[in-house]
Order: structure tokens, then C-alpha cells, then sequence
């Protein structure tokens, strides 16, 4: 009998070994692909500051007072306006343009420059948010990468407070989902 049991789980250790499993991804293989395939689309990284443009400006959604959107124009033609984004957790610039008209000789011409934003879930949690800057000039419209921030939300308890952990102004934020259970209604079971 005892030598059946061994022969059965023998070939169920075979048999499962041989087969192929499908497991979730690192998540350091996620970002590395999707770092990678973002450089492939908009080449690399260029510096948002040097550039004049204000990147992703993550916040967490609670901290928040900026504006939803901002327009700006003046009577020489230049014009700016800044689109913000809200998800449940953060706050992030989705959109901003700024253009300049200037003269070159009797001709006038609009250089813009610019950004925009889209997120997108990652498969380990959270969520990525992609910056992509641009400029339209007489040369062209020409796109680059400006930012690609994770965001992950994670709250942890200390002495009945609620802490919110990470970097509001660029990369991560998180929440456990230890308080997010106990924020709703805390049954784990």
C-alpha cells in the first residue's frame, strides 16, 4: 500500500514537472518590459525640468488643491493650459501645452511644447503613469519620454493613525490591504 501511495505521488511530481506552469510575472521583469517598449516607442528619457515642462506632478488624492484645469492666454498670441487627471488614490497632470508665437523676419510662428500623461494598471498592482513630452515646430511634432512612474497605494496602522507611505510628488505611494480591509469593514475571512 505505502509503496502505491509513493509510485502515485512519483508520477504526479513527474507529470506536473513536466507540464508548463504559468505564473505571474516579477515585477521587476514587468517594469524592465515596460520601461523597455516605452524607450522603443519615444527613445529615451529626457529631463522634464531642463524642458520647461512639469513631468507627472503625482499627489496623493487627499493632499491635492491644484486646480482640475488652468488656461492661459494672453494677447500676443502665446497660450498655456494644464489638464489634471484624478483616479481613486492619486492626482497626476494628464495634459499640459504651452505655445509661444514668434517672429522670424515678417513670418510668424508657433512653437508649442508639451506633455501628456496615460496610466495603466500593472499586472503585480498599482498602476504606471507614462509621461510623453512633444514639440511642434516648424520642424515637425516630435515625441520623447519625459517620465514612467509606479504608483502602488499601501496605508499601514500605527496607534489607530492612517499613514499614507511614499513619495507624493514623483514615484510610489502605497496602502496594505490589511487597512483597506479594515477600512472596509475589516473581515479578512
Amino acid at each position: 500500500m505505502f509503496q502505491t501511495v509513493l509510485a502515485i505521488l512519483f508520477l504526479y511530481a513527474t507529470n506536473s514537472n513536466s507540464e508548463e506552469t504559468t505564473t505571474q510575472p516579477d515585477s521587476e521583469d514587468e517594469d524592465s518590459r515596460t520601461l523597455d517598449e516605452s524607450i522603443r516607442l519615444y527613445g529615451p528619457f529626457r529631463n522634464y525640468v531642463e524642458l520647461g515642462l512639469p513631468g507627472p506632478a503625482l499627489t496623493n488624492v487627499g493632499l491635492s488643491v491644484a486646480q482640475d484645469a488652468k488656461f492661459e492666454n494672453d494677447v500676443s498670441g502665446n497660450y498655456s493650459f494644464e489638464f489634471r487627471a484624478t483616479t481613486k488614490y492619486f492626482v497626476y497632470i494628464a495634459r499640459y501645452e504651452k505655445g509661444e508665437l514668434e517672429m522670424i523676419g515678417e513670418n510668424s510662428t508657433l512653437r508649442v511644447k508639451g506633455q501628456f500623461s496615460e496610466t495603466f494598471k500593472r499586472e503585480k498592482g498599482g498602476d504606471y503613469v507614462k509621461t510623453v513630452g512633444y514639440t511642434i515646430d516648424e520642424n515637425g511634432y516630435k515625441t520623447f519620454l519625459l517620465d514612467l512612474s509606479t504608483v502602488r497605494i499601501e496605508y499601514w496602522v500605527t496607534k489607530g493613525i492612517v499613514h499614507l507611505v511614499g513619495l507624493p510628488t514623483r514615484r510610489k505611494m502605497y496602502i496594505s490591504s490589511v487597512v483597506l480591509a479594515s477600512l472596509s469593514g475589516g473581515n479578512l475571512g
